[in-house]
């Protein structure tokens, strides 16, 4: 988080990134009260959609963050001697 935000933003940003976890702790048993009460299948199937939807975007954000601080692994293209190799056989 601190490498995306621009220092005078970083403040901002720390505090929204902690304001959504104690908005989660809060929220989320409350809201999972209610939909277990109302429906006891619908919680299981509700975060998994929840949680489907949630992997999904995050895998979609990562074209949009600098390379500098993608995390994730990336495919190298294979070396010449692994080429050359790989077409003699």
């Amino acid at each position: 988080m601190s490498d995306l935000a621009r220092p005078d933003l970083l403040g901002r940003y720390l505090a929204v990134a902690g304001f959504s976890w104690q908005f989660g702790f809060v929220v989320g048993p409350a809201v999972g009260a209610l939909i277990l009460a109302a429906a006891p299948t619908a919680l299981w199937v509700t975060t998994a959609v929840l949680c489907a939807a949630a992997g999904v975007y995050a895998l979609g954000l990562d074209h949009r963050l600098p390379e500098q601080v993608r995390r994730t692994p990336r495919r190298l293209p294979p070396a010449e001697s692994e080429v050359s190799v790989d077409s003699r056989s």
